[in-house]
């Protein structure tokens, strides 16, 4: 009996292990092959390359998150400005994120499969993904309000208990829900929601106590049934699954295809016009033409459209007709005169 339990403490703890190296390969993989986004663009030229008093201004715009930012700043000095390591401060907030998160259900949850498919919902989430691995705040926030819900069930827990240690566990929750705070400003009301929590909280077992002034001896709370995990496992799934399926219809709408069309030169004269897709790291992509048309072969992210061709070529054109999904734009002879006019 005692192997048989030793054997599937083992497992357990390989499964675990195994399950964590996954998530954390992926998520290092993602961040360090990903294309830089606008907000991360916007995040580096405003605050990070900038000095070091820029960290503190909150007026420009919303993608100054403070500690993400400091950060960030932190280790581009160390490493310089490459994509991955400007995502190196939510990379350690994901690490924080799936300690936390095991805590937080192996020290709650007796029953290790539940431990376990909790585990997966918690890091299967797309969008918990997607902030891991972008210089924001979200997922540095997201990455300490674990660590904040873990001491704050754990102060709860020794509290109900009479055990020692409870407001040492909720000063810890404080300071990893402040540093969530610091990270995302949009988390203060989760700081303020636990805070009024544990006010009450401390309120109601004060009364209690004077109401049984002998301390009676402690005993271990019941067990809620085991079916009630299976409402709770089924919305968690289906939930996640909806996020997913909602990932996948919205690829089209984020990343429409874009077509070109110009009216005017010949047919002969085409192959002398080159378009190019700019993407945010200003580099180009050439489109390729067919059947009057100018395109990728897929649809990707434009930042802009570069044409290059001679001006007499843009003298004879007529209008440039720019479809992006089913949105056309058409601009005539007068505003390719304009463009053409302005400076590189």
């Amino acid at each position: 009996m005692n192997a048989r339990v030793s054997a599937k403490g083992v497992f357990y703890k390989i499964l675990m292990l195994g399950v964590s190296f996954f998530f954390i390969v992926f998520e290092v993989t993602k961040a360090a092959r990903a294309a830089i986004t606008i907000d991360e663009v916007a995040t580096y030229l405003g605050y990070i390359s900038s000095n070091v008093l820029a960290v503190f201004n909150f007026g420009a715009s919303a993608n100054n998150h403070f500690l993400n930012t400091l950060l960030a700043k932190f280790f581009t000095v160390l490493g310089g400005n490459h994509e991955w390591v400007l995502r190196i401060p939510n990379l350690l907030g994901y690490a924080i994120y799936l300690l936390f998160s095991f805590l937080l259900l192996d020290r709650f949850i007796k029953n290790k499969f539940i431990v376990v498919c909790g585990y997966l919902l918690l890091n299967a989430n797309p969008y918990v993904l997607d902030f891991f691995a972008l210089c924001r705040g979200y997922g540095l926030s997201i990455g300490f309000l674990m660590p904040a819900l873990f001491f704050f069930v754990s102060f709860l827990d020794r509290t109900i208990r009479l055990r020692p240690g409870g407001g040492r566990h909720l000063q810890f929750s404080l300071i990893a829900a402040a540093l969530a705070v610091l990270s995302y400003f949009g988390l203060l009301n989760v700081y303020l929601s636990l805070v009024a929590f544990a006010l009450v909280f401390l309120v109601a077992v004060n009364i209690q106590s004077r109401r049984r002034p002998q301390r009676e001896p402690v005993q271990e709370i019941p067990r809620k049934k085991k079916m009630i995990w299976l409402p709770i496992t089924l919305a968690a799934v289906v939930f996640n699954l909806s996020v997913i399926c909602q990932d996948l219809s919205l690829v089209q709408n984020l990343f429409e295809p874009v077509t070109v069309r110009m009216a005017g030169p010949s047919e002969e004269e085409r192959p002398g016009i080159r378009i190019f897709r700019v993407d945010a790291q200003s580099l180009e992509t050439e489109l390729s033409y067919r059947d009057g048309l100018w395109k990728l072969a897929e649809p990707v992210y434009f930042s802009a459209i570069k044409f290059r061709c001679l001006p007499a070529l843009l003298d004879r054109t007529q209008n440039i007709e720019i479809s992006i999904g089913g949105k056309t734009f058409v601009y005539d002879a007068a505003d390719i005169k304009r463009f053409k006019n302005l400076p590189p």
